[in-house]
């Protein structure tokens, strides 16, 4: 990487701002990777205004947090303790119960689930890194919080057993209700192949009513022309088959989804944040 730029659009991304060099700004992250997910800022809450941005120093080598809290967001210092080693690939997110947390993919996640940790802080610091109860073939995915609810988008599906293989195929979505304690409730997107994953970080403004794909049935957009379906939708864009990009809109109650609750596999515990 030899540095970044921000670019801004009031919209809805018809046109864009020039570039914006803040290389600098963002102090020893200038020549980082950051994503390949989302930069999250806080809207609620004590910590409301606070930007965090996730960082990979190298492929498996170590995950940082970002954070600016001035006002123009002109200036990025490393999080205190949010330093992860051997952790790549990392998303944020801000929890129902305030929380924020951190998800990272690792090289033992298919049979340990994705690394997590929490910070009670708007992000200063984070707690003790530990695992999230859902497995992954060493591939991104994505999670975000929309209204009361946390949503997780990857593939590997919803295996029956506590381990996952390596391959990337079988996309799903999970819903939790409890801040991304437990995930009771999988609706499979993509039975097929499918790789890195980014969910919109809220509910659709536009395009009608929409329901989950018949499995093996995978369009563009899956709207309802008349009858039927929710209204309440959110979207996911991954990457499918034949090196397509895919954006699929789904029913946010997950409705007619598998229900699943997987039993004897870790829950990711509280963590004071120091």
């Amino acid at each position: 990487m030899t540095g970044h730029a921000f670019y801004s659009r009031d919209d809805e991304g018809a046109t864009w701002s020039a570039a914006t060099d803040i290389t600098t700004a963002v102090g020893s992250a200038g020549k980082a990777r950051t994503g390949p997910g989302l930069a999250l800022e806080l809207t609620s809450g004590p910590h409301a205004g606070n930007v965090l941005v996730p960082a990979s120093l190298g492929t498996y080598t170590e995950d940082r947090v970002y954070l600016s809290q001035d006002q123009d967001h002109r200036v990025f210092a490393p999080s205190p303790s949010a330093s992860f080693p051997g952790m790549d690939e990392a998303m944020l997110t801000h929890l129902p119960n305030g929380s924020v947390l951190i998800m990272m993919r690792h090289t033992s996640e298919p049979w340990m689930g994705k690394g997590v940790a929490l910070s009670a802080v708007g992000g200063r610091s984070f707690g003790q890194q530990t695992f999230l109860p859902i497995y992954s073939p060493n591939c991104q995915s994505s999670i975000v919080t929309i209204n009361d609810a946390v949503f997780y988008s990857g593939s590997c599906g919803a295996p029956t057993q506590p381990a996952c293989n390596h391959e990337r195929e079988v996309l799903a979505i999970r819903r939790s209700d409890d801040s991304a304690a437990t995930w009771p409730t999988v609706a499979i997107i993509d039975a097929g192949l499918a790789a890195y994953s980014c969910l919109v970080p809220g509910q659709l403004a536009r395009g009608g009513k929409c329901a989950l794909p018949p499995i093996g049935q995978v369009s563009a957009d899956h709207r309802l022309p008349d009858g039927g379906g929710d209204t309440q939708c959110g979207g996911v864009l991954y990457e499918a088959r034949d090196l397509a990009l895919r954006f699929v809109r789904f029913p946010l109650s997950l409705s007619n989804a598998t229900s699943r609750v997987q039993s004897g596999v870790r829950q990711v515990e509280p963590v004071e944040a120091s």
